[in-house]
């Protein structure tokens, strides 16, 4: 849960998570049912856990598995975006959180290479159907390299069912390339789109689109080109909603609990959805961060 210690606290989380319903899609309801409905919140996290072969010496992943999956079991959000988790970071993420499942591919097809799909707690949420694209000319093409980046990237989008009431929203998360500027413009543009058409595309033909949300690491900063047309495509940044004003927003702490960088980690969010809090978290043990990324979080609500 979202903590009172840290950048933002409503009466709302005063109610145990597992005791709230999630509100999770559908875009009309009678003026009596909406009367009637309890209140119903989401919490979701995106956090990039760091490539767990790099030689990171005293922050190598050995050394901060630990603190990195306390992080995740503490916070226990519904869903979770990861980005650079291998393999073997995979199995210990579910084999720490029980009711977790995976939903997505890795970058080069099935298992190979890092993976920046999503974890779902399977008690809340049913998975009706999910895929991935790669950010590229041929975002079919399992492994393909796109415009100017220096690596295969992709995305998952998956569209959710609430087990507490039926409702529905579709989620896509990813991470961009960090060196490919065009890469990451034409990237945004590909999964506006894509959000965009799955929305409309689970909601069916003549009814609103359903809720969509978009998170991960886009290597992009606020006022960055990408971003810009991310907003376009008719997203929101959740943190922003929460915090306007807020200076000291880096996500990229490089290992050494820097604050003042650029935030590039996102829960980018439509219309629909209510943020209600959000914030970057600042996992620390010993003075040593989790990851070279700081984790966002945001409990969300459907207006």
């Amino acid at each position: 849960m979202l903590r009172s210690s840290r950048l933002l606290r409503l009466p709302l989380f005063q109610v145990p998570f597992l005791l709230v319903p999630l509100l999770l899609g559908g875009c009309t309801k009678s003026k009596s049912a909406v009367i009637s409905d309890p209140p119903q919140l989401l919490e979701v996290m995106t956090f990039n856990v760091r490539y767990g072969a790099a030689k990171d010496g005293p922050d190598r992943w050995t050394l901060r598995e630990g603190h990195v999956l306390g992080v995740i079991e503490g916070e226990a959000p519904a869903i979770l975006a990861v980005q650079e988790a291998l393999d073997f970071q995979v199995d210990a993420i579910l084999g720490r959180t029980e009711h977790f499942v995976k939903v997505g591919q890795h970058r080069e097809g099935g298992t190979k290479n890092e993976f920046s799909g999503m974890f779902v707690n399977g008690r809340l949420l049913e998975v009706e159907a999910s895929g991935d694209l790669w950010l590229s000319e041929t975002p079919s093409v399992i492994g393909s390299v796109g415009w100017d980046a220096a690596l295969t990237r992709n995305a998952t989008w998956a569209r959710f069912k609430s087990k507490a009431n039926g409702k529905r929203f579709v989620v896509i998360s990813t991470h961009f390339d960090h060196r490919g500027k065009e890469a990451r413009l034409e990237s945004a543009r590909l999964l506006g789109a894509e959000l965009g058409r799955r929305c409309q595309e689970g909601a069916g033909e003549g009814q609103p689109p359903l809720p969509g949300l978009l998170f991960g690491d886009l290597n992009a900063g606020e006022n960055s080109a990408p971003l810009d047309a991310l907003r376009a495509a008719g997203l929101v940044d959740t943190f922003r909603v929460a915090h306007p004003d807020a200076v000291e927003v880096g996500t990229f702490n490089a290992f050494r609990d820097e604050r003042g960088g650029a935030k590039i980690d996102y829960i980018l969010a439509t219309p629909e959805w209510e943020t209600t809090a959000a914030e970057v978290l600042r996992p620390r043990h010993g003075g040593r961060c989790a990851s070279d990324h700081d984790p966002v979080k945001a409990a969300l609500l459907l207006r």
